[in-house]
């Protein structure tokens, strides 16, 4: 790992270059940095794009205003569900589908179901590829998420649908500093789909003592419970509601 920042150096060196670096997380910011300043080399023109999850790693590695993606609106989010869905539909069988007003239908009903994540809008797709007529998606149309993954777990699995799915997820997790999945892992004790206001999670991570300000000043602990919101909800840990 410690010869990266001398390859680095080594291969822009005189160079005009675009380097990605792709799904930065919080604990990478500072051996980053130390990376950046071994780019100083290359010409004039030069561009580093980072993509991350987090606003707040954004804004510590940019020079630039970052650029926040925006959840995919209703006819995005259908047309990257309908890829998934569609692509060994035949005509014949599945006339239904060309039904126009019952596909506005089921637009909305993945729009509400996905708000606008590609991650759920791609998995909703692959939900409905295993169903063939129109009853049947009208009861897939019916479940959560979560409701799904047992309706349709042994056709999923066969694609390894839900194990992209949790994944995902899972490195999500892993890369959440200690302080943010110990907030995290609290709201298991939640029903699925609860919605959680972010005063009252706050106070509650106080009261487990998962919130401790070095002077003991509630005020300022409420300040940091309510960063450590904003934090998972930036990550997609939370969904805004």
């Amino acid at each position: 790992m410690s010869l990266i920042p001398q390859l680095l150096e080594e291969f822009v060196t005189g160079k005009k270059f675009l380097l990605v670096l792709d799904d930065v997380w919080a604990n990478h910011v500072y051996r980053l940095l130390l990376w950046i300043e071994k780019l100083q080399t290359g010409l004039k023109g030069s561009r580093i794009l980072i993509t991350t999850r987090s606003e707040k790693v954004a804004k510590q590695l940019g020079t630039a205003e970052p650029y926040l993606l925006q959840p995919l609106d209703k006819k995005a989010g259908w047309l990257l569900c309908e890829s998934s869905a569609f692509w060994h539909k035949r005509e014949e069988k599945y006339r239904f589908i060309s039904d126009f007003k019952y596909l506005d239908h089921i637009e909305r009903e993945i729009f509400k179901k996905t708000s606008g994540f590609p991650l759920f809008a791609k998995a909703w797709g692959r939900i409905l590829l295993f169903e063939d007529t129109k009853e049947e998606w009208n009861s897939v149309m019916k479940l959560e998420i979560w409701d799904a993954s047992n309706y349709t777990m042994e056709k999923l699995d066969q694609h390894n649908v839900w194990k992209d799915i949790l994944r995902t997820l899972e490195l999500s997790y892993v890369g959440l500093p200690p302080h943010l999945k110990r907030c995290f892992k609290y709201c298991s004790l939640f029903p699925k789909g609860c919605w959680m206001d972010k005063e009252m999670l706050t106070q509650l991570w106080m009261a487990e003592g998962f919130i401790n300000h070095e002077d003991g000043d509630e005020t300022k602990s409420e300040e940091i419970g309510g960063n450590y919101f904003d934090d998972l909800l930036s990550q997609t840990s939370f969904f805004k509601t």
